[in-house]
C-alpha cells in the first residue's frame, strides 16, 4: 500500500512532509503513565527522514472521551 504523505509549511519557512508509520503502547516516566507513541516518518526541506514520536497518554484519551462523549476518530 503506498504511503500517504501530508505536508506542513511552518511559520519559519521550513516545509515538512510526513506520513504515519505506526503506533506502539508505552509507559512514560515522570508521572505520564501509560499511553501510546504515534510514530511519523518526517522530512524537513527535502532533508533526510527522521522518526517523530508523539506521545498521547491514556489519561488524555479518557478525558477527551468524557468531554466529547465519543471515541477519537483515526484522523484525530
Amino acid at each position: 500500500m503506498p504511503r500517504r504523505y501530508k505536508s506542513y509549511a511552518a511559520e519559519t519557512g521550513i516545509a515538512y512532509r510526513y506520513f504515519f508509520e505506526s503506533r506502539r503502547s508505552t509507559v512514560r516516566p515522570a508521572g505520564f503513565g501509560p499511553g501510546s507513541d504515534y510514530i511519523f516518518v518526517t522530512t524537513a526541506d527535502q532533508g533526510p527522514p527522521f522518526d517523530l514520536r508523539v506521545f498521547v497518554s491514556h489519561r488524555a484519551i479518557v478525558a477527551w472521551r468524557a468531554v466529547h462523549s465519543r471515541e477519537l476518530d483515526s484522523s484525530e
